[in-house]
């Protein structure tokens, strides 16, 4: 059996999309990492990513995808239909 585990892909809502007070009080305390320490930026492309872990899986036939830390950066819905889209068949299975 094949494995391929990754891991606090966070797929992020652009901040100026969503704004400060639609993400709640859990992305309230995260906001300083997000949006003042840069954060936001290194996981702007997390989906891309994740569409080239998924085109890896498929080609190395890997039999799971396991994807464990954190999916997402404030669990928006958008965040998690963004994150099943890059995941493809591994999003929908």
């Amino acid at each position: 059996m094949r494995v391929l585990h990754c891991s606090d892909v966070h797929v992020t809502e652009a901040l100026e999309r969503t704004g400060f007070l639609r993400r709640g009080p859990r992305f309230w305390m995260a906001w300083y990492e997000l949006a003042l320490k840069g954060r936001a930026r290194a996981f702007a492309r997390a989906p891309e990513s994740i569409r080239a872990l998924a085109r890896e899986a498929e080609r190395h036939a890997v039999d799971h995808l396991v994807v464990s830390g954190d999916l997402t950066a404030s669990a928006l819905p958008s965040e998690f239909a963004g994150a099943a889209d890059a995941l493809g068949k591994w999003g929908r299975d």
